[in-house]
């Protein structure tokens, strides 16, 4: 099946239902702001995987209907998982700290790489090079952010130098790893 999709002989349609929300067991309680104790309470969260039915078919035979999360992602041919990589798309100071901080597409966070397997998930040269220079525009907001500056109001301000002086990312980069901008 897979050599299928690959080869562009297979027609994958992906149909997302919404989950239901999530509701706490009737065991759990929870203290609510004056001590008091429900059984019912807005703090209480919980992560669901809602399932996506996929339904496939080839040119040549129909295939059943399969139900897969997601989170899950295609393995390569190898069968084993693509390196997570930096978005070549984004290109603007708002979609980069974004990808940084919450991830793009469902792809996880450039900060939960980094948290979770430091240097090892940037593996080839190219990423290691990509990485280091959005990492400039990264440190740039953080240390707004460590003056007191809102991460909100430093994007704004990053987003609007760069737009005015009418850069790309990779330009941004280049004048603040030169010292030509400075900011914050």
């Amino acid at each position: 099946m897979l050599d299928d999709v690959f080869n562009g002989r297979t027609q994958i349609r992906i149909f997302a239902q919404p989950p239901a929300p999530p509701t706490p067991p009737p065991h759990v309680q929870t203290e609510q702001a004056h001590g008091e104790v429900s059984s019912t309470s807005s703090l209480v969260s919980a992560s669901v995987l809602a399932p996506v039915s996929v339904s496939s078919s080839t040119t040549s035979t129909a295939l059943p209907s399969q139900t897969i999360f997601p989170s899950a992602k295609l393995a390569g041919n190898n069968g084993q998982m693509s390196p997570p990589k930096l978005s070549r798309v984004v290109n603007s100071v708002p979609d980069l700290w974004r990808e940084w901080t919450q991830g793009l597409s469902g792809q996880p966070s450039i900060q939960s790489l980094e948290d979770q397997y430091g240097v090892s998930w940037r593996q080839s040269p190219k990423e290691k090079t990509f990485f280091s220079r959005r990492k400039v525009i990264i440190d740039c907001i953080r240390t707004a952010i460590s003056r007191g500056e809102s991460s909100a109001s430093a994007v704004v301000r990053l987003e609007t130098l760069r737009a005015n002086g009418g850069w790309s990312l990779s330009q941004l980069y280049k004048r603040l790893n030169k010292k030509e901008l400075i900011f914050p």
